[in-house]
């Protein structure tokens, strides 16, 4: 019995993810905001909803995200590769943006 339970919980982590970075704060799999420290965000470029803050730089981000000036300023998890976003699940890739607010560029995981 504790071989079953022990492998249901390895099953859970494994579908959550499986990076601690995720939080309710950044990454996090959403539907509404309430689901969220911040607020979810939905449709083609967030698979899954994206659990996020508002941000004005990358000191108010969380779990190694960067503030990128999309919808505002939100917190992403910056990347190098389409391989570096897998974590987050299928349908997530690395993607060009414009960091908030130096209008940098800067690649992060967005739906793609």
């Amino acid at each position: 019995m504790r071989r079953v339970a022990a492998i249901a919980l390895l099953l859970l982590a494994a579908s959550c993810g499986g990076s601690d970075e995720v939080s309710r704060d950044v990454g996090a799999r959403c539907d509404t905001n309430d689901e969220c420290a911040g607020r979810c965000l939905s449709g083609g470029d967030y698979p899954g909803g994206f659990c996020t803050i508002a941000c004005d730089s990358d000191a108010d981000c969380t779990g190694g995200s960067v503030c990128v000036d999309v919808e505002g300023g939100v917190c992403l998890f910056p990347c190098n590769a389409a391989g570096d976003c897998t974590f987050l699940g299928n349908g997530w890739s690395c993607m060009d943006e414009t960091a908030h607010p130096s209008n940098e560029p800067v690649k992060a995981c967005l739906g793609g």
